[in-house]
């Protein structure tokens, strides 16, 4: 940590916004601690915060599919979220986009990215879809 006081308040300013505030939203938007302690330890946090899904439950399961191409594709990771906000909760979320992603994570790493932009493009937006909260 710096130890003067300018550099010691862009550090905080800096390391705030990566990781304070993603913790606050996930929390405020009815995470459970464990998930966003996971999030936390899978560095999954920020891009998991990025969107205002409409069901507590949609973070979760976006976490556990995050997890599967984080390591390896950090753009394509990124998606999840902005997919599953096109759902109204995470039963149909679930029930349509399981086998898909469950297919996606079997591709070659380097066919991933696509695949996801196509589903994403392919998913109709809800009436009201959830609106992204990242600057």
């Amino acid at each position: 940590m710096p130890h003067n006081h300018a550099d010691r308040e862009r550090w905080y300013s800096r390391n705030w916004a990566k990781l304070g505030a993603p913790l606050l939203q996930l929390a405020a938007r009815g995470c459970p601690p464990e998930l966003i302690a996971e999030a936390v330890r899978r560095r999954l946090a920020a891009p998991l915060a990025n969107y205002e899904l409409p069901d507590p439950a949609l973070y979760g399961w976006a976490l556990s599919r995050m997890i599967g191409l984080a390591s390896e594709d950090e753009w394509a990771c990124n998606l999840i979220p902005l997919m599953l906000n096109r759902f109204s909760d995470a039963a149909h979320a679930r029930t349509l986009l399981g086998p898909v992603l469950d297919a996606i994570l079997e591709l070659p790493r380097e066919q991933r990215a696509a695949a996801i932009r196509a589903t994403l493009e392919g998913i109709p937006a809800q009436p009201a879809p959830a609106r992204s909260v990242s600057a």
